[in-house]
């Protein structure tokens, strides 16, 4: 009578995977204001409700200014090349005078719910199902870099968090990705 292995389980919490959230951010390219907000968040990993507090004046190309949702702080950031492109585009095109940099149609603020709507939509032409919004990508940011390297301590600032123990419940494991790793760094396996 064999012992069964466990079954792998899914991550704990929805998070996007690269291949994912490209399609999505191919699919918001129709939308200067969707790209540009999917861009500039894919870089902060802002909360929805940071992002809608967003003011034009935040902006100095490179740098934005994030007020954070908890706490009030501000932290000042740096945008790539393309997340700037991104949203010079939609600044160039954007409607209304409203001191908020993310504005809808009308020149009125998105608000958390608004956002989440709009993301809604593409995530229902990407097929990407119920449970997923703003704070997957959050989570898929601290996932990636996580992996890529980056150390607790930059994803602690990097994120604004109080503390490193935060990094441990976004970051999203793959069990496969484990396997791997463990193998690749194994000193046993490397005599062989």
């Amino acid at each position: 009578n064999a012992r069964e292995f466990p079954k792998l389980s899914p991550p704990s919490q929805p998070y996007y995977t690269l291949d994912v959230f490209k399609r999505i951010l191919n699919l918001a390219k129709s939308s200067p204001l969707d790209y540009a907000l999917l861009r500039v968040d894919s870089e902060l990993g802002a909360r929805r409700e940071e992002l809608s507090r967003m003011l034009v004046e935040d902006y100095r190309k490179p740098e934005i200014v994030v007020r954070t949702a908890k706490g009030g702080e501000r932290r000042v950031r740096t945008l790539s090349k393309i997340a700037c492109v991104a949203l010079d585009g939609y600044l160039a095109v954007r409607k209304g005078s409203s001191e908020y940099l993310f504005v809808g149609e009308r020149g009125e603020r998105l608000d958390a719910f608004a956002l989440t709507r709009r993301l809604r939509r593409i995530l229902d032409k990407a097929g990407v199902p119920k449970g997923y919004g703003w704070h997957s990508l959050r989570r898929a940011l601290v996932t990636w870099l996580y992996s890529a390297g980056m150390r607790e301590k930059e994803l602690q600032d990097l994120m604004g968090w109080r503390s490193t123990s935060m990094v441990s419940k976004y970051v999203q494991l793959v069990p496969q990705e484990v396997d791997k790793k463990a193998a690749s760094v194994n000193p046993l396996l490397k005599e062989e």
